[in-house]
């Protein structure tokens, strides 16, 4: 009887304790002040501060995890702030650093047929020249076209005569020098330009003042008043008359000096000799790069093939009215004013000779002549140039 009773007296103080710590947490609770803002302490505990011990450690263990909370969120917010802050700075610096580098990278490409001749001339500019001797009596003409005929002697004085067709290098010079005009990009070939297409036929043009690497290839896309105004230059340049062969020259020297059928023989050209149709590449070469072609006494690049040239005089539809000397037959009124085509001579008709990449080994003689008006401007036609010997 006894040890019951005392069971149930010890349950009932257990029973009162609980209910005593539970009263005095939850005063401390309410009255605690780092957890409770502007309230009144309860009447059984006179101040905040008057809390027992199991409250007390109750209370600080709820602020630290409060506290520790509070400083995890306030560090993830700072931690994504600063992430936000610094992916923003770090794109920006990337965006700049790439859009310098594409700038920079697009200023050192020149852009699609932007002239070259604004880089400086990787190639020498200067002219290389051949001597050519006097003769008395040379023979001008053949009996394959009837433009060609008669055969008749003419006598030539001894000058100077460039070895390669002025080069992209060579006339760049004039044009950055601000007296040549700038080339005409063109774009494609119709058959004004190009006699070989069809009536309603089109290519695309080579212009090579237009083409990266071709310094060295021969200057075309320019009609005879460029080539004109271009000679004005570079005779002041070397304080000598510069002009263009006559037709009676130009065949001399592409025979030569009237000894053979061609620069470097009697044969036929082929594909080692000339820049003609059927060769590789399909374009135009470079200066004095066939080698095989070559006349030695004097040298002479590429009279056959690569372009054909413009040479200084009027077309005619034969040689009757053609005197016994190397002159060249003139126009009977200027037709050149400043490098431009005086408007009312554009259809007047200069020669042009030698054939070129897209001509056949047929047409390609030093004798055939080709009448071209003299405002084209076509990718198959350049020139070379002439002075006086001794300079």
């Amino acid at each position: 009887m006894w040890v019951l009773d005392k069971q149930r007296v010890q349950l009932n103080l257990s029973h009162l304790l609980s209910r005593i710590i539970s009263f005095l947490l939850t005063g401390y609770l309410l009255c605690s002040c780092s957890l409770v803002i502007d309230t009144e302490c309860d009447a059984q505990l006179e101040s905040c501060g008057q809390s027992t011990p199991a409250g007390k450690q109750a209370g600080e263990q709820a602020g630290e995890q409060a506290g520790e909370q509070a400083g995890e969120q306030a560090g993830e917010q700072a931690g994504e702030q600063a992430g936000e802050q610094a992916g923003e700075q770090a794109g920006e610096q990337a965006g700049e650093q790439a859009g310098e580098q594409a700038g920079e990278q697009a200023g050192e490409i020149p852009e699609p047929n932007e002239p070259y001749h604004n880089l400086e001339c990787p190639e020498p500019c200067e002219l290389e020249w051949s001597a050519i001797s006097s003769v008395n009596m040379f023979d001008l003409g053949s009996n394959l076209s009837e433009d060609e005929q008669p055969i008749h002697s003419v006598s030539i004085r001894a000058f100077e005569v460039s070895t390669s067709e002025i080069t992209v290098a060579q006339y760049s010079r004039c044009v950055t020098a601000g007296h040549c005009l700038e080339p005409t990009d063109l774009q494609q070939m119709t058959q004004t330009e190009d006699p070989s297409l069809d009536r309603e036929e089109t290519r695309l043009a080579r212009c090579n003042y237009f083409i990266a690497d071709s310094w060295s290839k021969p200057m075309n896309c320019i009609d005879y008043c460029e080539a004109q105004h271009y000679l004005t230059w570079l005779s002041e340049e070397l304080g000598v008359s510069i002009r263009l062969l006559s037709e009676a020259e130009w065949v001399y020297v592409a025979t030569d000096e009237g000894k053979t059928t061609y620069p470097w023989g009697d044969e036929i050209s082929s594909c080692n000799q000339a820049q003609l149709l059927g060769c590789e590449p399909t374009d135009t070469v470079p200066a004095c790069s066939l080698i095989a072609g070559q006349g030695q006494s004097p040298k002479s690049c590429e009279m056959i093939g690569n372009v054909s040239e413009w040479v200084a005089d009027q077309y005619q539809a034969n040689y009757e009215q053609h005197t016994d000397t190397q002159e060249a037959v003139r126009f009977e009124e200027e037709v050149c004013l400043d490098g431009l085509v005086v408007e009312d001579q554009a259809q007047a008709q200069a020669v042009i000779k030698g054939g070129d990449w897209r001509s056949s080994s047929a047409s390609a003689r030093p004798n055939n002549r080709v009448a071209t008006p003299i405002r084209v401007k076509s990718d198959r036609i350049g020139f070379r140039v002439a002075r006086p010997i001794g300079f």
